[in-house]
């Protein structure tokens, strides 16, 4: 499983031999350039994540999307996405409507969700309030009521909405944000990894004429 995007001097011989040759300006140059990566790198995810599901954009902020900066301590910066399950409520949802036989009009008839690029319906769903608002930060969830002793499908991540009593009402979920960023963050790597190598030389010229 990823665990995002990673960059660092381990591996890399062309920093590894400036930091042996110069190594106090190799060092801030290597930080400096890292975290200039990580930055555009987390940019670039966003956009990447963005267009696999049908999020806000600002949902995909640097609490959900982290930058782990580097320091001259530690060379290492990162990027990495929340690993919890994002609430169905937070994508494109549409209510669901059928005739009414009893009277005139339509009721409601569960909802439909768009995720990715099709949109799926889930007949029995409908949007709950949250009173204290979730882990997710969301005041409403989107919830499915099943027959008693059944449970959602396990591809919803359910989790009941009353924990501390038996309840046959489940909050849906749907990929996290690490889940998401997992299918893009192999094709940003190798143009990252050259914009580390071409920035790392820029700041070592720069600091060094300094």
């Amino acid at each position: 499983m990823s665990l995002g995007l990673r960059f660092n001097v381990t591996g890399n011989k062309e920093l590894q031999d400036y930091l042996e040759k110069y190594p106090k300006v190799a060092r801030n140059a290597a930080r400096m350039a890292i975290n200039d990566t990580i930055r555009r790198g987390r940019r670039q995810a966003k956009q990447e994540i963005l267009k696999q599901v049908n999020l806000m954009p600002s949902y995909v902020n640097k609490t959900r999307l982290t930058e782990n900066l580097a320091s001259n301590d530690n060379l290492t910066g990162s990027i990495v996405g929340r690993r919890r399950p994002t609430s169905l409520a937070r994508f494109d949802v549409n209510q669901l409507y059928k005739p009414n036989r009893s009277k005139p009009g339509r009721k409601k008839a569960g909802l439909s969700v768009k995720v990715k690029r099709s949109r799926k319906k889930i007949p029995n769903a409908f949007l709950v309030n949250l009173k204290a608002g979730n882990q997710d930060g969301a005041n409403q969830g989107l919830a499915i009521r099943v027959p008693a002793g059944k449970k959602p499908r396990r591809r919803f991540n359910a989790k009941p909405l009353y924990k501390n009593e038996n309840t046959n009402v489940y909050l849906l979920y749907g990929p996290s944000i690490q889940q998401v960023f997992d299918d893009v963050a192999e094709d940003l790597q190798p143009e990252l990894t050259t914009y580390l190598n071409r920035e790392f030389r820029r700041q070592f010229g720069r600091l060094n004429r300094g």
